[in-house]
């Protein structure tokens, strides 16, 4: 993706560092909209703010496939071994679903 993780620890880091600390006396919440929406910030910061995107869609845990196998497990059953993969598919968007609305 173009990350350079060596400018991250000698560079950015540090100056990303030294504008938070500038910047201590406004909310946490005004720096990180700061950060995200300034283009000098965007740009200066470019590597750390790639890595900070590949961490918040990293899924914290695997509970939605969990439920998924699950589901797969209570509508295939021997009984029903022979399922098409499209059928399959449309019981379990239902099954799952429907545990969403309990």
């Amino acid at each position: 993706m173009g990350c350079q993780l060596e400018h991250i620890t000698s560079t950015e880091w540090p100056a990303l560092k030294a504008h938070m600390f500038r910047n201590r006396t406004r909310s946490t919440d005004v720096m990180f909209k700061q950060l995200l929406t300034d283009q000098n910030l965007k740009i200066r910061f470019k590597n750390i703010l790639m890595l900070v995107e590949i961490i918040l869609v990293v899924p914290t845990s695997s509970a939605i496939c969990e439920r998924g196998f699950s589901a797969m497990a209570r509508i295939k059953s021997d009984w029903r071994a022979s399922l098409q993969p499209d059928m399959l598919n449309c019981l379990m968007a239902i099954s799952i679903s429907g545990l969403a609305v309990l």
